[in-house]
């Protein structure tokens, strides 16, 4: 990288390396919310220390000059008569919230994505936006396509997580990380933070458990009163347990054997009388009444006793208010699909 030697003033925006840089007073750091720029011929049209930033148009250019606009956060190239937007009609539409959480796990993993991965990863940001979502989640992260666990540990929204005795051998860039007897992430999300009538537990799973024994993949623990929330498998019955907010366990079933079975496993209160669970594709609605939500703290991996470690492997989880689960498991599917192909 090639920056000026003599910044003319604190915030000046250089484009160098793909990336929009940003002079602190004290060093050159990569400015939030900055954009990627759009693959044209097989080539990432990255933008080289050459190019003039400007907030007004440059005087006496030649052909072929760039010049970036950081207030219009555009960029043009004199064609000999006038200034034009390269490429417009392909132009590649990044999201900011999709680019502050790459530029976080870039740092975290202390080396760039692929393209295709950093693609993907937009692609889900958008999708949940258009599919109104987005905002539902509240504590979240794709714990797949990061190079490292600590990008795999960079949350997409809300608090980072806490990890309990994970290390970086438990993690695959493709699937996830793989759960074990003594491991759990602490998400920072309580229970009661959620509205008690709006609420949604979500987790992916790229393998199934390893052998038939009561997990809680995601809540705080298994109950039969006292406001709970809860993905549990009770090894004995075969049955699963989808709990949000819930005074009696929650919606129980049979079907769905945490030992063979992937995908998305997520339960979403959206009534005082009714939740809706996703298993593996299918979406069950089921009557069940909430009650007050306990103060618990909410864990993944295992309840918040510690006990009934899962030992599947989980590439993402979400937390938060009521959502369509069907639309979630869509966009989750889709992404991890995109991971397969993205990643060496």
């Amino acid at each position: 990288m090639s920056f000026p030697t003599t910044p003319s003033y604190i915030g000046q925006k250089w484009l160098d390396g793909g990336r929009v840089w940003q002079w602190n007073g004290a060093a050159w750091q990569a400015a939030n919310n900055s954009i990627f720029w759009e693959e044209i011929a097989g080539k990432p049209t990255y933008m080289s220390g050459s190019t003039i930033v400007s907030t007004s148009a440059p005087a006496n250019p030649i052909t072929g000059l760039q010049w970036w606009n950081p207030t219009a956060d555009r960029l043009f190239v004199w064609d000999g008569a006038a200034w034009v937007e390269p490429n417009t009609s392909t132009t590649y539409p990044w999201d900011t919230d999709a680019v502050d959480y790459i530029y976080r796990v870039e740092a975290a993993d202390g080396q760039e994505l692929e393209q295709a991965t950093r693609k993907a990863i937009n692609a889900f940001v958008i999708g949940c936006k258009t599919d109104a979502i987005w905002t539902a989640l509240k504590a979240s992260c794709i714990m797949a396509g990061a190079r490292t666990l600590a990008g795999a540990l960079t949350p997409l929204v809300g608090a980072a997580p806490t990890n309990v005795n994970f290390v970086s051998a438990d993690y695959l860039r493709k699937t996830g990380l793989k759960g074990a007897s003594a491991k759990r992430l602490n998400p920072n999300r309580l229970n009661n933070a959620d509205p008690q009538n709006s609420k949604h537990l979500a987790v992916y799973k790229t393998e199934p458990e390893a052998t038939a024994v009561d997990t809680v993949v995601i809540g705080t623990r298994f109950a039969t009163s006292g406001g709970h929330s809860n993905l549990y498998t009770q090894a004995t019955s075969g049955r699963q347990y989808f709990a949000a907010n819930s005074v009696d366990g929650g919606f129980r079933t049979g079907g769905g054997d945490s030992t063979v079975a992937t995908g998305l496993i997520a339960v979403s209160r959206n009534s005082g009388t009714n939740i809706v669970r996703q298993l593996y594709g299918v979406s069950t609605n089921t009557a069940n009444n909430s009650t007050a939500p306990n103060s618990e703290q909410l864990m993944v991996f295992a309840a918040n006793s510690p006990t009934f470690y899962s030992t599947s492997r989980v590439s993402f989880y979400s937390i938060g208010e009521h959502l369509d689960l069907a639309l979630l498991d869509a966009r989750v599917s889709t992404l991890m699909s995109d991971f397969q192909t993205s990643i060496p």
